[in-house]
Parts: structure tokens; C-alpha cells; sequence
């Protein structure tokens, strides 16, 4: 009663047109024109209308794309009302029966664009529908997200024509389970895309193939980072002002129970801080941790957005403790944006069908914290170019004037990990096995997950027109030789605070080494 004093009949009609059901995802009379023969409701002709009309009693019943008999009986019935109202003439009715109806097939994008991203996108909705007590199923919400569906093309096409890298994989592992054609025993990949500048999440590709497997490993799966937290160590050693020319003697070492795995190649010589990052020696990493505090190392790893519970032991250092693909895409988020460390977003605003809104996500400055330095996040930036100019990067060489980032092998392969960044975009790629009790590889992620990280990293270069990567201001640039940290015209690039560039121009391990190479030529002579 209250309505109709404040709303005449045609109004409350309208709004009842506008905002019922009418199947196919559509909301009202003008969506149901849309789905159902793609044109504007204006465009339609009287067989068209009285179709949709008949969907009012029940959408699903007499939905045309299922039940087009069903469909064209109730069509019927409702331009014989019609007639009998005085809308239609009788010869207009027999014209009209006889009218084929031709509409459009609908069919559903979910599971084909995007298919994790939405997913992701809906587990949030909910969250944030469920504090304003609104429930997202059949309400009709527009939902404006961060997705780019240029770059979401790249990756899943990248994971689905890199069949050469998952084969060579496959290959080189020994799988526990001998069982063939096992879904356990299948390679799986994912890549996850955030904008360097603002955390927007721009494409989360969670696997290969989305109608095998639904799993979003980008935010639900744990697993071992390997030496991509490596990077989280070096970042706190910088930070408390340690340099890149700090030596360290590599040796096999001993924590507790703990006796990490070192390369015998690599062991018995020195090393600068530099050198042990892009060629990812494990020793000099565990020590630098142990000269911080395993404890600092893990608080600053939850400061820089780690968010996953990480274990108080030494082996974390080397990136035993499981994370989320999300967790390293905040940390390298942090390193990517100066220091600053921006929450990562999926949903810009939700509003009704008439337009309302009803949430807007917190503007950057409301989502962002300074974590580290402007210096410190440009000093591990240089380290992360190094491993790609210098280091277990080497496969995306090509890229090191471009981007910067760190690779990562778990224990027997199990976990292949590549993150880092351009000016534009972080990019996190992954490469493992859901099972990770299943098998045992010999296979690092130099050939796995960095050229898969490398191909649409190259994609996006393109598509954004990405810029170098700038160096600061408040660096200085010095040849160093790798090993011993001395001034050196041959030796590795390196990068300073202004005042930290080393004077010395020689070592005496250097002549020492001299000495040795000499003598040993003149015995053998």
C-alpha cells in the first residue's frame, strides 16, 4: 500500500521488467534482449517480446537455449493473451505464430577467460559481500577487477605451448609412484602477474588446464621457495649495511642438526656477498642469516609480506619453510617499488545492477607501507639484475637490461620457482607437482621455470613498452673482482652507497692465488 501512494502502477512495473531473473546470467528485460537474441530491447519484434515475456513465470522452465519446445509453447500462450487483451489482431496472431524464433546461443565465459582469476575474484566478492551481509549468488552485481586479459592470454598461452620444458622435465625425474598416466604424476605450472606501481593483480594463470584441474596453486598451494628467499637474507644484510663486496670463505658448514648442501666445485675458496647471490651458493647464505639472526631473517620476511607462518630454523634461510606463490609476489612487490610494500588487489568496486556502489577498494596510499629503504630495495634490485647477467639466470640473459629477479630449486626439484620484476610488472612463475611426495629430480629452475618467466616477461615487454630499469641516484658503480671484492678492471659490476665504493686496487689473496698458479707451472714445467 505504502508503494503504490508513492509509485504509480507503470513504475512498479518497470522496476519489476528491470530487475527479475530471466535466465542466462540476465537481470531484467533489457540483459534477457542481450543474451538471448543479442540485440538492444528497442531492436526486438513482437515475437521476440513475447518470448521474454513468457520467461517471467519460470526463466528456467522455458528457457529457449535448453528447452526451445517449452520456449515457443509458452511464446504461444503469451501472444493469445495478447490477442485476447486487444494488443494484437487476429491476423497479426497467425502471422506471429508462424514466426521462427532465432536467437542466440549462449554460452558461459567461466572457466575460459580467466577461469583462476575469476575463481579468486569470487572467494573475495563473498568476503567482502558477507561484511555487508549481501550474498553474491543471483544478485546481479557488476564487479570491476584488475584482470588484463591481454597479458592473462600471454600466460596461459606460454604454459600451454611450453610442452618442450614440461617434457624435459618429466624427464628427469624419478617418480616414486610407478603407476603411468597418473594425474599425481603430471607437471603442473603457474605464473602469477601483479603491476609493480599499484599491487593490482593483473592475471593469476593457477595451472595448465583449468577443465583438468581447478586448484589455484598461485594463493592455495604451499610450497618450498628454494633460493628465491635467498633474496629476503641479502635484502636484511644490505639493510643493516653490509655491502656486496663482503667476502665470505665457502666451507661445508654445520647449525645444530642442520648441514646444508653446498656444490663441491664451489667449496674451499672465497667468495664476495655478490657472487654467492646470482650463482646461489648455499653456504655464505646460511652464515650472512646466522650473522643477522634467524629471527631477524624471518620478521623481516613477514615485514616485506610473507604472510604464511615461516619455521624458526636455519633451513629457511635456503627457503625450506613453504610459501605462497602470493607471498613471494608481495616481497618482490616491495623490492620492485622502492621499498614500499602495496597490498595486492582484484576488485576495484562492486556496484548493483542499477549502479550503486557498494565498495570501492582503499586507494594506494591507504593500501601501502614503507618496508625498507629506497637505497636498500635498489642495492638487492642490482643483485637480482646480477643473477640474470651474471648467474643461474643465464637462460633469460637477454632480459637483464630489462628485469630483474632470482631462482629457486627446492630439494630434488621438487619446486622450481623464478621471481622478479620489470619496471612494469612482478612476475612470479612456478613449476613442480602437487604431489610432492611423488618424485625425485635432478633439474633446476635455470631451465624450467626462468625461460617460461622469460617468454612472457618478453610478451609483456612488448605490450607495455616497457622501459630500462633506472638505477639510482644514491648508488656508486665499481668493477669488482667477484671472489676477493677488490677494485678490479676485469671483474663483475657492482653497486654501492655513495662512500662504500672499496679503494683497494689489490688483494693479497689475489697475489697469493698468483703465487700458486705460478709455482704450480713451474713444477709441472
Amino acid at each position: 500500500l505504502y508503494i503504490e501512494r508513492v509509485i504509480s502502477k507503470e513504475r512498479i512495473l518497470e522496476i519489476y521488467c528491470n530487475t527479475m531473473f530471466l535466465g542466462q546470467g540476465s537481470y531484467g528485460v533489457g540483459a534477457a534482449a542481450k543474451r538471448f537474441f543479442n540485440k538492444d530491447l528497442s531492436e526486438l519484434d513482437i515475437h521476440e517480446v513475447s518470448l521474454i515475456a513468457g520467461l517471467f513465470q519460470s526463466p528456467g522452465k522455458f528457457n529457449p537455449a535448453r528447452h526451445p519446445e517449452r520456449a515457443k509453447e509458452r511464446q504461444l500462450s503469451v501472444l493469445a493473451s495478447m490477442f485476447e487483451a486487444g494488443f494484437i489482431k487476429e491476423d497479426q496472431l497467425k502471422l506471429l505464430n508462424k514466426k521462427k524464433i532465432e536467437y542466440t546461443k549462449y554460452e558461459s565465459t567461466h572457466g575460459k577467460v580467466a577461469p583462476y582469476f575469476v575463481d579468486y575474484v569470487i572467494e573475495e566478492s563473498e568476503k567482502i559481500l558477507e561484511e555487508l551481509d549481501l550474498d553474491i549468488k543471483d544478485s546481479g552485481l557488476k564487479i570491476y577487477t584488475s584482470l588484463d586479459q591481454n597479458i592473462d592470454k600471454f600466460s596461459q598461452s606460454i604454459l600451454k605451448d611450453s610442452t618442450e620444458v614440461f617434457r624435459k622435465m618429466e624427464k628427469s625425474i624419478v617418480w616414486d609412484n610407478k603407476q603411468e598416466n597418473s594425474n599425481a604424476q603430471t607437471i603442473e605450472g603457474a605464473l602469477l602477474v601483479m603491476d609493480r606501481r599499484t599491487g593490482k593483480i593483473l592475471t593469476m594463470t593457477g595451472g595448465r588446464d583449468y577443465d583438468i584441474s581447478q586448484f589455484n596453486r598461485t594463493i592455495h598451494s604451499l610450497r618450498a621457495p628454494g633460493s628465491v628467499f635467498k633474496a629476503v637474507t641479502y635484502a636484511l644484510g644490505l639493510e643493516k649495511g653490509k655491502a656486496w663486496n663482503k667476502q665470505y670463505y665457502i666451507s661445508p658448514i654445520t647449525i645444530g642438526n642442520y648441514r646444508p648442501r653446498t656444490q663441491h666445485s664451489k667449496l674451499f675458496t672465497e667468495t664476495t656477498m655478490l657472487q654467492a647471490f646470482y650463482q646461489s651458493i648455499n653456504s655464505p647464505a646460511v652464515l650472512l642469516g646466522n650473522e643477522l639472526g634467524v629471527k631477524n631473517v624471518l620478521k623481516f620476511g613477514q615485514r616485506l609480506g610473507i604472510e604464511t607462518a615461516l619455521k624458526d630454523e636455519a633451513a629457511t634461510l635456503l627457503g625450506s619453510s613453504e610459501v605462497t606463490m602470493m607471498d613471494m609476489a608481495r616481497v618482490y612487490q616491495t623490492f620492485a617499488n622502492d621499498g614500499v610494500a602495496i597490498s595486492p588487489l582484484a576488485i576495484e568496486r562492486i556496484e548493483t545492477r542499477a549502479g550503486k556502489l557498494i565498495y570501492e577498494a582503499k586507494n594506494i596510499k591507504e593500501r601501502s607501507r614503507r618496508v625498507i629503504s629506497q637505497s636498500t630495495s635498489k642495492l638487492i634490485t642490482e643483485g637480482l639484475r646480477s643473477v640474470i647477467r651474471y648467474g643461474t639466470g643465464y637462460k633469460i640473459r637477454h632480459l637483464s637490461g630489462k628485469a630483474a629477479g632470482k631462482t629457486g630449486t627446492s630439494n630434488k626439484s621438487k619446486d622450481n620457482w623464478f621471481c622478479g620484476f620489470t619496471d612494469d610488472i612482478v612476475v612470479i612463475s612456478w613449476l613442480g607437482n602437487d604431489d610432492q611426495n611423488s618424485f625425485r629430480g635432478n633439474i633446476s629452475a635455470s631451465n624450467t621455470a626462468a625461460p617460461i618467466w622469460g617468454k612472457l616477461v618478453s610478451k609483456t615487454i612488448n605490450y607495455l613498452n616497457t622501459p630500462r630499469l633506472k638505477r639510482s641516484s644514491q648508488l656508486e658503480y665499481a668493477k669488482i673482482h667477484p671472489r676477493y671484492g677488490h677494485r678490479d678492471n676485469l671483474g663483475v659490476g657492482m653497486y654501492f652507497l655513495r662512500g662504500m665504493v672499496p679503494r683497494q686496487e689489490e688483494s693479497d689473496l689475489m697475489a697469493l692465488e698468483t703465487g700458486e698458479k705460478l709455482r704450480v707451472g713451474m713444477n709441472e714445467f
